[in-house]
């Protein structure tokens, strides 16, 4: 679909990450080819505990403003050239991505209306995420929910789970599009094709025994990950002992992961950050990848195990699992809450036979293709934005 007239996009947001630019490069260019300008407005260079250089992320589309920073209610920001960059741009649609309790985003929604902008929110929130809030905070959450929510104009959801959180406090007028995460697929491709010999290889470069099973748990190290709770369940695995466990990732944590490691017993490594050629070697000589989430929106490891032709055991506090698992097909989802079935669907994966994996490997793949390709994703979704915004 050819767009006659030039139109505009702008994508607020908090900032870049190495994870999103192959997502914002897809969408400038799926743009350029729809004569659409897309513009990035960022309210910050980084995020504190971020590992990720600014300078190497840079893009000519995206613009960084002018802005404070505070860490109330949550790390924030608010950048009040933001109003003056969309009175300049005239955009025909307005992306809003980050946290809804962004002032920035605030000051969005605030002047929509004066601007006559349309404001599309990127939503990857979903109801099973496990907090230890108090009630006072679930009813003041719960307050700030419904009075922002109401005034987007449509939504992107990531899946099932995002769409139910969206359509419970939304409009009755608003638009809904399916934009999930995106990932560098013919990298992580790579891993899976990988020969017996290299993935030998591999193992013995980081001195893991050759017969043991390898799990990988790409996790930040920090309470709603998990890791804590799921060391207890691999204990109680029939091989335990035959596993080495993987954590590329930092965070807060560290410590009191590192002890809790050591008291167990178990061959489990934290490896610290890695790259993506590293993790793509990671990936090569995994045998399951394992996500033990207590809160966990929309996680890119997820789809990058997918692109890995890997199986997949994650808790159902993962906000993408309807999407990435066929149930006892390429993997399981566990609840904490049922601990006695979640050892026993642990069991179940780590004695599956080779024949099982190659068709696990199978159905990853085809899930990756049919959902996780970004072009065709990407082109979809700005054809139905331009029937439901772009004015005549």
């Amino acid at each position: 679909m050819e767009i006659e007239n030039k139109r505009k996009i702008v994508l607020v947001t908090n900032h870049l990450t190495p994870y999103r630019r192959k997502f914002y490069d897809d969408f400038f260019n799926a743009c350029k080819k729809m004569n659409i300008d897309f513009t990035v407005l960022l309210m910050t260079k980084r995020e504190p505990n971020r590992n990720w250089d600014y300078d190497a992320l840079k893009v000519d589309y995206a613009h960084l403003m002018k802005g404070s920073h505070s860490s109330f209610p949550i790390n924030n920001h608010l950048n009040f050239e933001v109003v003056d960059k969309l009175k300049e741009i005239k955009p025909d649609i307005v992306l809003m991505a980050g946290s809804y309790m962004y002032y920035t985003n605030w000051l969005v929604l605030f002047k929509k209306k004066k601007l006559n902008i349309p404001v599309v929110y990127w939503n990857e929130a979903h109801f099973n995420e496990k907090r230890d809030y108090n009630k006072l905070i679930l009813k003041v959450r719960e307050y700030f929910r419904g009075l922002i929510f109401r005034h987007f104009d449509g939504y992107w959801y990531s899946g099932e789970m995002s769409k139910k959180f969206v359509t419970h406090y939304s409009g009755t007028s608003a638009k809904y599009y399916f934009f999930p995460n995106f990932i560098d697929n013919e990298v992580y491709k790579k891993g899976s094709e990988k020969s017996d010999i290299e993935v030998a290889e591999i193992k013995n470069k980081f001195g893991i025994p050759l017969q043991n099973i390898v799990i990988i748990i790409p996790a930040r190290l920090s309470p709603e990950k998990g890791i804590q709770l799921f060391i207890d369940l691999l204990a109680k695995a029939d091989k335990s002992k035959s596993l080495t466990v993987l954590i590329p990732g930092t965070g807060p944590y560290k410590d009191v992961i590192a002890e809790k490691i050591s008291k167990s017993g178990l061959d489990i490594r934290l490896l610290g950050f890695q790259g993506q050629e590293v993790m793509t070697d990671l990936y090569s000589i995994t045998k399951i990848f394992m996500l033990p989430s207590l809160s966990d929106p929309n996680p890119l490891t997820c789809i990058e195990a997918l692109w890995s032709g890997l199986p997949l055991f994650i808790s159902n506090h993962v906000g993408n699992y309807p999407e990435v698992i066929e149930e006892g097909v390429n993997g399981y989802v566990f609840d904490y809450s049922k601990s006695e079935e979640a050892v026993n669907k642990l069991n179940l994966i780590l004695n599956k036979d080779e024949a099982w994996h190659e068709n696990a490997k199978r159905k990853s793949l085809e899930i990756a293709n049919s959902i996780y390709k970004s072009e065709l994703v990407i082109e979809n979704g700005l054809k139905e934005m331009a029937r439901d915004f772009f004015k005549d």
